[in-house]
């Protein structure tokens, strides 16, 4: 073969930064495929199970420089992330680009869907969550559930758009308790937990976890008492009053 045939094209790129999804549950990482979309942006897996980020509006320069990256002034990307296999919930986020430090992934918490696999040892409490005085279910209502004797949160989970989230409390849900009947202590498997429901009526139909997380002493709520137990399943049906 004609060597003056072979040509060599010497590619250079540098990253914006790289997103590393986790279930809300466990806090482990999502190895499974996801659609992830923002307008204008590109997206690369890599081995690691990252979402590189390649390309962002006004940053094309920065991602072409790559022996010395030109300041480029920080600023949001909001991203759509979908799961085709229905594990988890259509939800977006608001990330920060380029992040303080490139060689760390931003961190990015996805919700079950009703219809997840849940492992067998959880605690799963299902809520449906409806408007007051109507059987409309209210999607992208954001859930927790909180133990009673601290307040401390257990765990949380976003409504699909029937009104139905599933939240599973995975730590700090022993299978044998203690607990006071009549002045004694008696073993139980359950603890008493209250379930909350929050509602923005003015979000956008694909809700944003964080954004609501950052308004909930602002928005209707509602909540529910509720004994829990590690292996069990429970339901509970909270509604929401607002305009």
């Amino acid at each position: 073969m004609n060597g003056d045939m072979l040509k060599w094209e010497h590619c250079d790129r540098r990253i914006i930064g790289a997103i590393r999804f986790v279930d809300a549950a466990t806090d482990l990482q999502i190895r499974e495929l996801l659609q992830v979309e923002a307008p204008k942006a590109k997206f690369i897996r890599n081995l690691s199970g990252y979402y590189v980020i390649v390309q962002a509006p006004g940053f094309e320069t920065y991602s072409r420089s790559f022996e010395t990256a030109p300041i480029v002034a920080p600023q949001d990307l909001t991203i759509t992330i979908q799961d085709n296999l229905g594990q988890y919930l259509t939800q977006q986020q608001t990330i920060r680009i380029p992040p303080n430090d490139p060689f760390q992934p931003l961190e990015v918490r996805l919700f079950p869907a009703p219809t997840a696999k849940l492992a067998a040892g959880w605690a799963v409490v299902r809520v449906i969550v409806t408007k007051t005085g109507t059987d409309r279910g209210l999607a992208g209502a954001y859930v927790r559930v909180l133990r009673a004797s601290d307040s401390r949160i257990l765990g949380t989970g976003l409504s699909d758009q029937r009104g139905e989230a599933v939240v599973a409390v995975v730590r700090d849900i022993p299978a044998i308790t203690w607990k006071e009947v009549d002045g004694r202590l008696v073993m139980t498997s359950e603890i008493a937990v209250r379930v909350e429901a929050f509602f923005d009526a003015a979000a956008s139909p694909i809700p944003n976890p964080v954004q609501l997380e950052n308004r909930l002493s602002s928005l209707p709520t509602t909540s529910l008492d509720l004994m829990i137990a590690a292996s069990r399943s429970h339901v509970a049906r909270l509604a929401i009053d607002f305009p």
